[in-house]
């Protein structure tokens, strides 16, 4: 006769064991994490765009973007020169960001009909052409 839990001893029976972990419970944040938002200046912004710069003359480039090694150097750098602790992910992003906002200003120059602000250097359009253009191209902001 085989054995079934009904007939078997309490004794034997102990309930499952614990996992110290709890994996259904969110990590709090700690204070230094929360609103850790960087904010730019046309300071930091050129501190970082002349550490690229540089790290791309020291070859520590790949095809789009800086080597494991270029970025490592960046943000040692980057710390050393402005004193901020921002994260990787927060420089990438940013590098990125200017790099689209940079694309994008690129095609505007290309778009035949559109003139040039002497006072701000950027492009001047009638208002239905950026209506049109903000409908099919969403605007890039800083």
């Amino acid at each position: 006769m085989v054995p079934t839990l009904a007939s078997s001893s309490t004794s034997s029976c102990s309930p499952p064991p614990v996992c110290p972990y709890n994996f259904r419970h969110k990590r709090t944040k700690t204070p230094a994490k929360m609103n850790n938002r960087a904010s730019w200046d046309e300071g930091t912004t050129k501190t970082l765009l002349d550490l690229c710069i540089a790290q791309k003359n020291q070859f520590n480039w790949s095809n789009r973007c800086l080597t494991k090694l270029g970025w490592k150097n960046v943000y040692s750098s980057f710390r050393a020169q402005t004193g901020l602790h921002l994260g990787s992910k927060q420089l990438q992003n940013k590098l990125n960001n200017l790099r689209r906002t940079f694309l994008s200003w690129m095609a505007l120059q290309k778009q035949s009909g559109l003139g040039r602000d002497t006072q701000t250097g950027g492009v001047s359009a009638d208002a239905t052409y950026w209506e049109e253009d903000e409908q099919v191209r969403p605007m890039i902001g800083p």
